[in-house]
């Protein structure tokens, strides 16, 4: 193997990113994903007022904590919100590593295949992620 400097191996895989842009596809789906719990996560609890006033925001806050049901719900939407948070996280992880072992082994970025493939990272990650 010919030995080669870090900044050649880094300009090689800058120009692998930005030949193989569908390497940012599970990266976008995330970001859309999230937006979408937390707009959700914020209507459920009442709290979208955060985009218009925000001393209305604090005192609605104060209003939650106030009363233990509205309380209550807020922790438990707030659980849920980080448990599929998690998941659809750990799932876009899993697709970015098979996408990515596909472009080093010249195998194409075929989505259905690498989400196939993509399966067989997750509980290994779930470990690395929980320990």
């Amino acid at each position: 193997m010919a030995n080669r400097n870090y900044f050649d191996n880094a300009a090689d895989s800058i120009k692998i990113l930005f030949e193989n842009l569908v390497l940012y596809v599970p990266d976008l789906i995330l970001y859309g994903i999230t937006a979408v719990l937390t707009m959700t996560f914020l209507y459920f609890n009442g709290l979208h007022i955060i985009f218009s006033d925000i001393t209305l925001f604090a005192s609605k806050i104060r209003n939650i904590a106030g009363s233990s049901g509205t309380l209550i719900k807020l922790i438990s939407s707030l659980i849920i919100f980080i448990f599929v948070n998690i998941l659809f996280g750990l799932g876009t992880v899993c697709l970015r590593y098979a996408l990515i072992k596909n472009v080093i082994m010249n195998k194409g970025t075929n989505f259905k295949l690498t989400y196939k493939s993509a399966g067989k990272y997750l509980f290994p990650l779930l470990g690395v992620k929980v320990f």
